[in-house]
């Protein structure tokens, strides 16, 4: 896993990942506001 990593566009998909991820948490928790940030940092990342 490491390894793939190491590869400058996998690792940004991976922080992509990690931003929806808590994107979804944060909306699931009642803040709203910052999940939607958080997912449109997912979307900047790997678009």
């Amino acid at each position: 896993m490491i390894g793939y990593l190491r590869d400058y566009a996998n690792a940004i998909t991976a922080v992509a990942y990690v931003f929806a991820i808590l994107g979804l948490f944060l909306a699931l928790n009642g803040k709203i506001e910052l999940g939607i940030a958080a997912m449109l940092w997912s979307w900047f990342l790997d678009h």
